[in-house]
């Protein structure tokens, strides 16, 4: 499981999170399958605010609103 890249985290806090991690898997959780569902909570949040902002800003502001709204489509695909 990945904690982070350094320098974002720091060596102690690393240290911290691995046993924080390893303390979870001890008391029979799954930090992997915790870390997957907040990624996917994360992606549908996206997924809405985009929608939002095609319908709200680009709509009424560009021309050719969709090829934007296309381009954003396609970055939450390739997530």
């Amino acid at each position: 499981m990945t904690i982070g890249r350094w320098p974002a985290i720091g060596v102690a806090k690393a240290r911290q999170l691995a046993r924080d991690i390893l303390l979870a898997v001890k008391r029979g959780e799954d930090p992997a399958a915790d870390k997957r569902e907040q990624r996917q909570h994360m992606d549908s949040r996206f997924e809405t605010v985009a929608a939002e902002f095609a319908e709200r800003v680009l709509k009424p502001r560009q021309r050719r609103w969709q090829t934007t709204k296309a381009l954003l489509d396609s970055k939450m695909t390739k997530r």
